[in-house]
């Protein structure tokens, strides 16, 4: 009796006689189990991303105070203008934290908004804003809690008749797991056209 391999995994034929006796031996299957190939377990930094991944952070709602109206225009050159998150919450302005687990190990991350930038969208200077004045619910057209932007000029010669208003935030996200730890930053970006005129005050005397 002798055992010969079919080439199907654990499967084997059991010959009794011997397998040279060709096609008049006899023989039955014997499945034996075969061991599953062994696999490398996800990296920690694999892990982190897979975390911040489920956090499902996004750019914020740009919302403004006044509201800017593209169809009629109420925007005007000179004045200040708020600018906030109008979707505030742990996956627009932070803070956010998740863990991933795989082969054993646990790693979790914890995601910050480090920083706001908005730009007009008119070739003037960016205005650093930070998450509290992002995220308050005041409403006012300038002071130190809100983030406020101003033009100098008019929209109306530009594509569409409007700026580009674009928001920019920072994150950074600390993990720790599997003996390992490390940093991870990125921008998340969002815009909208805001149309900004000069509007002229008639003085009535």
């Amino acid at each position: 009796m002798s055992l010969d391999a079919d080439g199907n995994g654990g499967m084997f034929r059991c010959y009794i006689g011997g397998p040279e006796q060709g096609a008049g031996a006899n023989f039955i299957l014997i499945s034996l189990p075969v061991a599953p190939p062994a696999t490398t377990p996800p990296s920690p930094a694999l892990l982190a991303q897979r975390a911040v991944d489920s956090m499902q952070l996004r750019a914020i709602d740009i919302g403004m105070a006044p509201e800017p109206d593209n169809a009629d225009p109420n925007i005007l050159i000179r004045m200040p203008n708020q600018v906030f998150a109008a979707d505030s919450g742990p996956e627009t302005t932070g803070p956010n934290s998740a863990e991933a687990s795989a082969g054993g190990i646990t790693v979790t991350a914890t995601a910050e908004l480090a920083s706001v930038t908005v730009d007009p969208g008119d070739g003037s200077a960016t205005t650093p804003c930070t998450t509290d004045q992002l995220s308050t619910s005041t409403r006012a057209l300038e002071g130190a809690d809100v983030c406020s932007v101003v033009w100098e000029r008019t929209s109306t010669a530009q594509p569409g008749g409007t700026y580009d208003l674009a928001v920019t935030s920072s994150w950074q996200v600390e993990w720790s797991g599997g003996g390992e730890a490390g940093t991870i930053a990125f921008d998340l970006v969002n815009t909208r056209p805001v149309a900004v005129i000069d509007r002229k005050v008639n003085l009535v005397p």
